[in-house]
């Protein structure tokens, strides 16, 4: 199963606005990512790191659900599978 797959499977890819940004955000670089959405985004990696750590997927999409912004949900669920692949 694909990224892309799981944001479906978790409602977070629903229109072509979501599509748009996250093919956008897959091309982006981790260190694009921290400029363009600031120092937040690092206080989410370091939760998603941890949850990563414990090994909760449901702890991943609790946490993700409750962030405000659709696209820092979408680049939050995108960074947690790629942490997961690797």
């Amino acid at each position: 199963m694909t990224i892309k797959d799981r944001l479906k499977e978790w409602s977070l890819l629903k229109t072509k606005h979501d599509y748009e940004f996250f093919r956008r955000i897959t091309k982006m670089m981790a260190a694009e990512k921290i400029e363009q959405f600031g120092a937040s985004f690092l206080q989410d990696l370091q939760t998603l790191t941890d949850i990563v750590k414990v090994g909760k997927a449901q702890d991943a999409k609790i946490y993700i659900d409750s962030l405000e912004d659709k696209e820092r949900k979408i680049l939050a669920a995108d960074t947690y599978f790629t942490m997961l692949l690797k």
